[in-house]
């Protein structure tokens, strides 16, 4: 009944989305409008994230690996981290250059073609990896749910419809106001499971006993190799901020302090959701065999086994299967719609169709969302795919593209050219598939490490050489990192006037660059009129001094009162990841919050 009611709700914003619809553009379909306000974008960007892995997976690594899968909390926060370095300055730059997509901005940066086909192809494959993971999540789940007699094609293209539905409605608008039921159905199944593991299970310091007494190696310290493991997951997570569906909710904010806001209130949300599914795997090793049991099945198992009690458990079970339904549904329409937006407008209009319509676009857009779904549907049928497996893949390839993002925001040499770049992404990419194939995961560390820090030293090589020989483009066409001025910034110091301020001190900067030139004109004429060695020598002196003025910085910064990205370093630099966890007698120690609950303070 529950979840019926949800997909009706859903579909009922599909239709009122399309209703509100000033026009059929690609930024009102793939961003909507860009209006996403408070109250919706903290829930779209959560709902984004928190995939069909959070429920089905997290208590499935639980169950393998025991108190490792708490790696998934400061992993996610680094994810928010990343966000919040990136997202502002993509947000300024898109609202003035109308960036739909991540690679638009490639584009505007380097200004190059193969540049933006590469990047292009580093988030799409990965995008398409996703939801074909996202696909099997959905097959897997209605399958267990109903106990083997709907086959998981027909529960994954049953859910799928429903996605296409309100998405082709309503485009991003649609899907955003869904993330905000989805947000809070799975908020409200988050709180039930913490109302099980105390009543139920009589809590985690029981749990934690029984799991001793079972397998004691669910609970120890972790050794070298998985902190290692655990390090390099780290930095695979963090980067899956440059999903397409997760950059385009910077594109879609209707402001920046909303934005920086909203990932601000999001960095609770691993808190929120990953604990407890971490819980629900330790509690399923006290009540199943792992040796007869799939680790992707405990979810469901557990949820029928309380479904068996009946009573009030049967509605408690209820609103967590919506949250399953909602967590896997929120995560794939919102990749869908990015894979939709990289493949029209980044590889069908800007190489085949350039001239196309903004209403063809669309239903290029839709009919591109029509044929992915059904491909990933049908493909989770006929091969078996790991969810684990196939994240650490996609994400090695999707971390290839971080310094061409994070690199080009954050530096304006010259020297960092698309060539040092491009290099750098095939030979991280090369050596991650061949590390994959030969070693697996050496050392415990992902492929995709390996091939980031070789990306990494190329684009320092070559930059070095490029610096070496000189051969850097003109000052002058450096392209700028971000718009010269935040007026939201600039009006926290000056009020009401600071437009007013950023005009009079552009202008100023103009007159003066004139000033200097005529300066310079005048003493040029003197030096070919007056041949007077004493007033030569002091033209020679007045040149210099005009040359010191001249020297103007081509990339001028002004204090923007913006805030620092090293408070946020510092802020996660707090989180304990080992011994506050891992004690002899108790699973959490209770200093572990304090510090976590300051830190999150700090960054506020």
């Amino acid at each position: 009944i529950i979840i019926g009611i949800y997909i009706l709700v859903i579909l009922l914003i599909g239709v009122v989305s399309k209703l509100k619809k000033k026009k059929d553009s690609t930024e009102d379909h793939f961003l909507a409008g860009r209006s996403l306000g408070f109250l919706v974008l903290p829930f779209t960007t959560w709902a984004s994230v928190t995939s069909g892995y959070t429920l089905l997976g997290v208590p499935g690594d639980a169950f393998r690996i025991g108190y490792n899968s708490l790696m998934w909390i400061p992993a996610l926060l680094f994810h928010y981290l990343c966000s919040i370095l990136v997202f502002p300055k993509l947000y300024r730059l898109g609202k003035i250059h109308s960036f739909i997509t991540p690679t638009d901005y490639i584009q505007y940066r380097y200004k190059s073609r193969l540049h933006s086909i590469c990047c292009t192809l580093c988030l799409l494959v990965p995008s398409i990896m996703y939801i074909l993971g996202q696909c099997k999540a959905m097959g897997e789940f209605i399958a267990g749910l109903t106990n083997g007699s709907v086959h998981p094609f027909w529960g994954a293209a049953f859910l799928g419809t429903i996605m296409l539905i309100y998405e082709t409605l309503g485009g991003m608008r649609s899907v955003a106001w869904t993330d905000v039921v989805q947000g809070l159905i799975m908020l409200l199944g988050y709180i039930f499971l913490c109302f099980l593991i105390t009543t139920e299970f009589n809590g985690i310091s029981t749990i934690a006993l029984r799991i001793r007494e079972i397998n004691p190696a669910l609970t120890a310290v972790p050794d070298i190799t998985q902190q290692l493991s655990w390090g390099s997951y780290i930095v695979s997570v963090s980067t899956s901020s440059l999903w397409p569906h997760v950059m385009q909710r910077a594109f879609a904010s209707s402001d920046e302090k909303r934005l920086r806001t909203s990932i601000a209130i999001v960095t609770y949300a691993p808190f929120i959701s990953i604990m407890p599914c971490v819980l629900i795997g330790l509690i399923s090793v006290t009540l199943f065999n792992s040796d007869s049991v799939r680790s992707d099945q405990v979810f469901t198992l557990l949820m029928r086994l309380l479904l068996s009690k009946g009573g009030f458990y049967y509605w408690i079970v209820s609103v967590l299967m919506a949250a399953t339904v909602a967590s896997i549904m929120s995560t794939a329409d919102s990749i869908l719609m990015g894979i939709s937006s990289l493949i029209c407008l980044n590889v069908v209009k800007a190489h085949f169709w350039k001239n196309i319509t903004e209403k063809k676009n669309i239903i290029v857009s839709k009919i591109t969302s029509v044929v992915v779904l059904a491909i990933s549907v049908t493909a989770t049928n006929f091969f078996h795919l790991d969810l684990k497996d196939m994240l650490i893949v996609q994400m090695g390839i999707l971390m290839q593209a971080a310094p061409s993002f994070y690199l080009g925001l954050y530096l304006t040499t010259p020297v960092l050219t698309s060539f040092a770049l491009i290099t750098g992404l095939i030979i991280g990419n090369l050596a991650s598939i061949v590390i994959v194939i030969l070693f697996k995961k050496p050392f415990g560390v992902d492929a995709g490490i390996y091939g980031l820090g070789l990306n990494l030293l190329t684009v320092l090589i070559i930059c070095f050489i490029t610096w070496a020989r000189g051969d850097t483009k003109n000052d002058d066409q450096a392209i700028p990192l971000a718009p010269l001025f935040n007026v939201e910034d600039q009006k926290e110091t000056y009020g009401p006037s600071a437009e007013t301020h950023i005009q009079s001190v552009i202008g100023g900067i103009e007159n003066k660059k004139e000033d200097v030139a005529k300066e310079i004109s005048l003493e040029e004429e003197n030096n070919e009129l007056i041949q007077d060695e004493k007033i030569g020598n002091e033209n020679s002196s007045q040149r210099v001094e005009s040359n010191e003025v001249i020297d103007y910085p081509k990339n001028i910064k002004l204090d923007l009162n913006e805030r620092h990205p090293g408070k946020f370093i510092v802020c996660w630099l707090l989180i304990p990841l080992h011994s506050s966890l891992f004690t002899e007698n108790q699973v959490l120690k209770t200093p572990s919050f304090s510090v976590f609950l300051s830190g999150h303070l700090f960054l506020w």
